[in-house]
């Protein structure tokens, strides 16, 4: 049965800069936004639950300097540069890109966010847009909460066979 309300995760993102032993995990896009520095990137590996499927487009807005994202097998996959989904870069100022594609009812989509700021203000939001409107955060998993997959730890994909993985 498809939860109305389901319990609220933070998700986490790597943040990770060129000094050895100076990644650390933030909660949400809120700690990119307003921060400046030089070389930053953050990784947001999620996973959206909707009850009701249909058409959904997931917009990144204000990105500076660069975000690339993956959806699906993608995201979980083999995912590279060249085979993005989507981008928003700076170019005379922060990008704005839509990706719509249709979800399943009841089951978990995957997303991979990667975003990378090379000095400067630092900036980046994502909005999900249902059948219904805007999707909350609350929406956004981790992992699955039927443990049916969940991403591998940020750097392991190469050696974890680069998949999401049952847990």
């Amino acid at each position: 049965m498809c939860q109305t309300r389901v319990p609220h995760w933070h998700n986490t993102c790597n943040e990770n800069t060129p000094n050895a032993g100076s990644q650390q995990t933030v909660d949400s896009f809120s700690d990119i936004n307003g921060a400046a520095g030089n070389f930053l990137s953050f990784e947001f590996a999620t996973f959206v639950y909707s009850c009701a499927g249909g058409s959904f487009s997931f917009t990144i807005d204000n990105a500076d300097d660069i975000a690339l994202a993956w959806f699906g097998d993608v995201a979980c996959g083999d995912f590279e540069k060249n085979n993005n989904q989507t981008f928003a870069s700076y170019t005379g100022g922060p990008g704005k890109v839509t990706f719509t594609t249709t979800l399943v009812a009841e089951q978990y989509f995957p997303i991979r966010l990667i975003y990378a700021n090379a000095a400067g203000p630092a900036s980046l939001d994502l909005n999900v847009v249902g059948p219904n409107g805007t999707i909350a955060d609350n929406l956004f998993y981790p992992a699955p909460c039927d443990g049916s997959n969940a991403f591998v730890p940020f750097g392991t994909e190469a050696t974890a066979g680069r998949t999401c993985v049952s847990t």
